[in-house]
């Protein structure tokens, strides 16, 4: 797949920005905005496009006459795409006592239901205090709260706490926790040979691998992108076992560039359509996440 330049992506996402509000007016089952590759019969194809993704794709005669899109907005194609994201907290080998403890392991709030994955270690910018970062709907939801215990495993049992819930970004659904010293914590992510050092931005056709707590180490291609985040679809170059590059449980995963071990993203959301052409996953940009949180890797 080709890989696009940062700044064709970065001309693409200015004239999104400047129609976003017009497009989000057409429709009511819309479910995302972006840019990147165009598909066709279910294949993408080496061209960038402005995309709408909706939850179902309706034929031309059940539109109404202002519903029905321009094929072209300032010279770039307009593609709709049919797409479920689901949050993926779950209700595994990831799932038992780590200590050390690794990014890509199970971590949960004991007042929410289900549990997600520990994405990896980062650090409070005004202090060395080591902090433990994952999706904001796995560690806080709609009821968590600040001091919350945060159990590794998910387990009633004191011992299995590790820190507290210090601070969150509902937008980009991110949140951290300071750990309580109580194991020894490594910056090291489970099926992945080195941990992120830095970051990078996502670009539409950049090979990218995550290790999520429910399917381990799964590599995929980002495929289209937009000011806060970009979605992924599974690199045919590696396949998933079953054709799932994410399920619920690996919320909260941290989507790198194997090839530099580069950070690109925070993982959030899976497709919950299970026709295999439809897979894709979506993440919140790591550079966003870690500045909402005050955090550096």
């Amino acid at each position: 797949m080709r890989l696009f330049f940062e700044w064709e992506q970065a001309l693409l996402l200015s004239i999104l920005e400047e129609h976003q509000r017009t497009l989000t007016a057409f429709f009511e089952n819309l479910t995302y905005l972006d840019i990147g590759y165009r598909f066709q019969s279910g294949k993408p194809l080496p061209e960038l496009a402005i995309r709408i993704h909706v939850r179902r794709k309706l034929a031309i005669a059940e539109l109404l006459p202002f519903q029905i899109l321009p094929r072209k907005i300032a010279g770039f194609s307009v593609d709709v795409l049919q797409s479920n994201p689901v949050l993926q907290r779950a209700a595994a080998e990831r799932d038992r006592r780590f200590d050390p403890i690794p990014g890509g392991v199970a971590v949960a709030n004991p007042r929410l239901k289900g549990l997600g994955t520990l994405g990896t270690v980062v650090f409070d910018r005004s202090t060395p205090t080591p902090m433990g970062i994952s999706a904001h709907h796995v560690l806080v939801g709609e009821t968590g709260q600040t001091g919350d215990e945060i159990v590794q495993p998910a387990e009633s049992d004191s011992s299995a706490t590790v820190g507290n819930l210090l601070r969150w970004n509902k937008e980009l659904d991110c949140a951290i926790f300071r750990f309580n010293h109580s194991r020894s914590v490594s910056r090291a992510i489970l099926g992945i040979p080195q941990f992120p050092r830095y970051c990078k931005e996502p670009l539409v056709g950049m090979a990218v691998a995550k290790s999520g707590r429910t399917t381990g180490v799964t590599y995929g291609i980002i495929d289209g992108v937009n000011a806060d985040g970009f979605t992924i679809i599974p690199d045919p170059s590696h396949p998933a076992p079953d054709g799932e590059i994410s399920l619920p449980g690996d919320s909260g995963a941290i989507w790198l560039e194997p090839s530099s071990g580069a950070a690109v993203g925070l993982h959030v959301a899976g497709e919950s359509d299970p026709d295999p052409t439809a897979e894709r996953a979506w993440a919140k940009r790591i550079n966003k996440v870690l500045n909402a949180l005050d955090v550096s890797l």
